[in-house]
């Protein structure tokens, strides 16, 4: 049994802005190539991070790779999903 209170309040604060693909279909055999950028206006750190199945897929497992500066942050999805992956 768990309880729990969350307060939301008012701030000045805006969120990250978040492009990228939204859907996509992959073929097996095919490499999957997703980028994505994050970005701050109000010029606060961001990161990345993933899971999911493809990250731990004992087989052909996706990789997930980040780079640029602290308030722009580009990821790198890529995978080459296999008959297993299905």
């Amino acid at each position: 049994l768990r309880d729990m209170q969350i307060t939301v309040s008012a701030c000045s604060n805006n969120p990250p802005i978040i492009t990228g693909p939204t859907d996509t279909c992959v073929v097996v055999g095919d490499t999957l190539n997703l980028n994505y950028n994050a970005f701050d206006p109000d010029g606060n750190s961001v990161s990345f991070t993933v899971t999911g199945g493809p990250i731990f897929a004992p087989t052909s497992p996706a990789s997930f790779q980040t780079s640029g500066a602290s308030s722009s942050v580009n990821g790198l999805f890529k995978w080459i999903p296999g008959c297993l992956n299905i």
